[in-house]
């Protein structure tokens, strides 16, 4: 009796926390196989890494296994990834020094060079607040290190084409990538020659650009061979993690996506690049969507899970324990007609996120007592999160566009108190929508080019007097924010 093996798409997020593998149907994106390890890092003192070789051995180990199980025929591979980071590769493939990660400080001297008029024309060009997060100030900060004083000729590949370039043996880069280098000039779709002269870095450092519904290229003979592929199998970018989510949810331009994870961030979908004084102090980022038709604006805050992953660490609470506290505290959150006592969290454990973008920003906790409890503390942290969610979803408000509903995807869909809390503090309709692996999900709806299916969707509607209590809030909660960035501002 024979098998009959089935055609699939082998999906890889690769994410800050954990990194999913999984298998779809063609033709019906059904689910069929998923696996999430740890994403491999390495921590030297302050500074932190991606551990590319141990990364690559997990996605190697998992195709040889599938291809060899007599159950499987691999036909596309799709890689969606965090944004900013990458390696430089010389021409033989060999890397050169580590894969900074995205939210590592080290390429912060270079931003500190850049004067007022810079950063404007900056802006102007690529559409990016400049921070340190995004590619080119680690792009600078590799290359004067390891490349400057060599003959050495080395391009820049970001996380997921350098995988990409592992299987084929092509350097390439997509545009929502490319978007997030700070190095495109995004109204022309192109690399910027005057910013690559700017950071004296070789105008060939960058690879050349393809549309995100183009093949990167066929797995290379070699590597065919070395990973047991028993049929050719071409290899696409999805590109930036929140642009493919949002295709999981059919976000439309009226709509924002929340995206939650170990950040959080708001998208929304635009038909122009939105390069504008509104934007720029706002400090928004444009980029190119998945269809490479529109563009996108995002904001994001550097900390959203990570704070109750902190909170649980703290007491020393277990998984399980921290789900039930969120429990309690939804009902009792439910049984209120309004709400009296909750203190001000400032989630800034990893700085803050626009309209300031401070990467020194320190957390803040205003009101703390002798007779707080671990359950204030956590209706309080939550609280803090969905008050500097209001202030950057009031950058997206003063873009003179308006949003009918917000989409939330991630983590936060399995917590339906933290979801309501979202409504009322917004004061605007949150739809959760609930799809395993979201971003692998839209990833695979993009490239077999069918519509997504979100029938597991809740609506949170907000509660009026609830509403009005948190606006009163947040007014407090603006006037402290502003005073603390100010002083953060002065010391650094």
């Amino acid at each position: 009796m024979f098998m009959v093996k089935v055609k699939v798409d082998f999906v890889l997020d690769i994410g800050s926390t954990n990194t999913k593998i999984s298998l779809y149907l063609i033709n019906n994106t059904k689910n069929i196989v998923q696996k999430i390890f740890d994403t491999p890092k390495i921590s030297n003192n302050n500074n932190e890494d991606f551990d590319y070789v141990k990364l690559w051995k997990i996605i190697e180990d998992q195709i040889i296994i599938f291809n060899t199980s007599g159950l499987y025929i691999i036909k596309k591979i799709i890689i969606a990834s965090v944004g900013e980071m990458g390696v430089l590769i010389t021409e033989n493939g060999s890397v050169v020094g580590p894969m900074i990660a995205w939210y590592d400080k080290r390429g912060e001297k270079y931003l500190n060079s850049l004067s007022q008029s810079d950063i404007n024309e900056v802006y102007m060009i690529t559409g990016l607040p400049v921070h340190s997060n995004y590619s080119v100030f680690k792009i600078k900060w590799l290359y004067d290190k390891f490349i400057a004083n060599s003959n050495i000729a080395v391009k820049w590949l970001s996380l997921p084409n350098y995988i990409a370039y592992l299987l084929t043996g092509e350097r390439s880069m997509e545009y929502t990538l490319a978007s997030r280098t700070m190095l495109l000039d995004i109204k022309n779709k192109q690399w910027s020659k005057f910013l690559l002269r700017k950071f004296n870095l070789p105008l060939e450092i960058m690879p050349r650009i393809i549309p995100n519904n183009s093949a990167v290229g066929i797995i290379s003979d070699v590597m065919g061979k070395y990973l047991k592929f028993q049929d050719d199998c071409k290899v696409y970018v999805a590109g930036h993690d929140h642009m493919a989510g949002s295709v999981s949810v059919n976000l439309k331009n009226n709509e924002l996506l929340n995206s939650t994870g170990t950040t959080e961030g708001l998208l929304s979908i635009c038909d122009n690049v939105n390069i504008n004084d509104n934007s720029f102090k706002r400090k928004l980022s444009n980029g190119i969507y998945i269809d490479n038709e529109r563009y996108t604006l995002f904001a994001s805050l550097p900390c959203a899970g990570i704070c109750f992953e902190s909170f649980q660490k703290l007491f020393g609470y277990s998984y399980e324990e921290l789900v039930n506290f969120f429990i309690t505290i939804k009902t009792e959150y439910a049984k209120l007609s309004t709400t009296t006592e909750t203190n001000l969290f400032f989630p800034h454990l990893r700085g803050n996120g626009s309209p300031e973008k401070n990467i020194f920003a320190k957390g803040l906790y205003y009101g703390f007592t002798n007779k707080i409890s671990s359950k204030q503390l956590l209706f309080d942290i939550s609280a803090g999160l969905c008050l500097e969610l209001k202030n950057l979803y009031n950058c997206f408000d003063d873009t003179g566009n308006k949003f009918d509903i917000i989409k939330v995807i991630g983590p936060a869909v399995k917590n339906e108190f933290w979801l309501q809390l979202k409504a009322d503090i917004l004061n605007k309709p949150v739809i959760a929508i609930d799809i395993p692996e979201t971003v692998s999900y839209g990833a695979v709806c993009y490239f077999e080019k069918c519509n997504a299916k979100t029938e597991r969707m809740k609506k949170y509607l907000p509660n009026e007097y609830k509403a009005s209590f948190f606006k009163k809030l947040y007014d407090k909660y603006k006037k402290i924010y502003d005073l603390k960035v100010n002083m953060e501002r002065q010391c650094i």
